[in-house]
């Protein structure tokens, strides 16, 4: 239980289901906090059930993570639920999934803040649609690029200035 006190932030992959064929998928995983494909699904009970034995630990942040993270199940029910935690919680998803998902962006706690992923070649109008969909629900949130060149480096950058973006790495 001790161990238990060092642990400061959590990874916690919901589900892996996702109908995008990107490029990176698979590639980074291992590098840095993104999305995921599997054939698994964290059941929510399992879930409440870790995040009540983590409720006094020194735990600050939970990221959710996926494949899609809007095609769980229970989505409504995580919602819920991680509203009701006192850990900071990040969501991560690939910036398409929030075209294709607008009414589950409202369930999303507004204290939490999402993470967007863009992979290493995107089309800046489905970016920016996706955005407006997230500040439309006064959204947290933070762009997450995957950079394979400098090209890709120079579409990031000038996107992020083109429409003011504070958060982004």
């Amino acid at each position: 239980q001790k161990l238990l006190t060092y642990l400061h932030e959590l990874n916690i992959f919901i589900t892996g289901i996702c109908a995008r064929d990107c490029n990176s998928c698979q590639k980074y995983d291992k590098q840095v906090t993104t999305c995921i494909k599997s054939s698994t699904e964290l059941n929510i009970l399992v879930l409440k059930k870790l995040l009540h034995n983590i409720r006094s630990t020194g735990l600050y942040r939970i990221n959710i993570l996926g494949g899609d993270i809007f095609s769980y199940t229970q989505w409504k029910e995580l919602c819920i639920l991680i509203n009701d935690f006192p850990f900071q919680t990040k969501l991560y998803n690939h910036f398409q999934n929030i075209l294709h998902n607008p009414p589950k962006i409202k369930d999303i706690p507004g204290d939490s803040t999402f993470c967007v992923i863009i992979p290493d070649s995107f089309s800046k109008e489905e970016l920016a649609d996706s955005l407006k969909l997230l500040k439309r629900y006064n959204l947290n949130f933070e762009l997450i690029f995957y950079i394979a060149s400098s090209l890709h480096y120079s579409d990031a950058e000038s996107f992020c200035k083109e429409k003011s973006i504070e958060y982004y790495s």
